[in-house]
């Protein structure tokens, strides 16, 4: 009896201390199979993206796939048009159509060096843009001139009036400030009367005008 109790003391001690154990091993087993399981959901995920990126690459092949199918249908349907409408005649014709059909390859191979192009049309847009930059510089310059040689008839007619300014004698002199006046843009012989309470018979006697031209900057004797 004893013996028998001290036997299951020792088994009693041994669950005691393998328990911990066994339960450490189970949490290492647990952690495991967590980060299997987080690997696995990566990997699936992975998996997903490369097969939505191949699905994109195959139907953008399928794309190019039927736009290489249709320009080959419509080049061969065009070039069988022509050889119906050619069909029985001479050999000059069958030439032709030999010729056609070098031709076909030559648009299909020109279909080919299209994106090559693509930089060659950027480079000539710069160019264009250049050349309006260019103009436009031109236009200004341009603008310069007529603003210049406008300031040069305004002075050129300032001088013409300046003997009227000079004769003290004169009613009709421009030595009264007040009644001046200078031409403004919209201005008319009409426009100016109606101002000064007076007539366009008179403004053109008085200034000596032949016809109703004015011009901007003029300046006009006032009765």
């Amino acid at each position: 009896m004893p013996l028998l109790l001290f036997a299951a003391g020792i088994l009693a001690s041994q669950a005691v201390f393998a328990a911990p154990r066994r339960y450490a091993a189970e949490e290492d087993a647990a952690t495991m199979l967590r980060e299997m399981r987080d690997s696995v959901d990566d990997i699936r995920h992975e998996v997903s993206n490369h097969e939505h990126e191949i699905r994109t690459f195959e139907e953008k092949l399928n794309n190019q796939e039927l736009t290489m199918d249709s320009l080959r249908q419509q080049i061969t349907d065009s070039s069988q048009a022509h050889k119906d409408l050619l069909k029985g005649n001479s050999q000059s014709t069958e030439e032709k159509i030999v010729t056609l059909d070098a031709t076909t390859k030559g648009l299909v191979a020109d279909l080919r060096q299209l994106k090559s192009h693509a930089n060659d049309t950027t480079a000539a847009l710069a160019q264009y843009k250049q050349k309006l930059a260019d103009l436009e510089k031109i236009i200004e310059a341009q603008n310069q001139s007529l603003d210049n040689m406008q300031a040069a008839l305004r002075s050129l007619v300032d001088a013409m009036q300046m003997p009227l300014a000079v004769n003290p004698n004169d009613k009709t002199s421009f030595s009264d400030s007040s009644k001046l006046y200078r031409v403004k843009n919209g201005d008319s012989l009409e426009k100016i009367a109606r101002m000064h309470q007076t007539t366009v018979k008179a403004i053109k006697d008085l200034n000596g005008l032949a016809n109703d031209r004015i011009i901007v900057g003029q300046k006009l004797q006032i009765p």
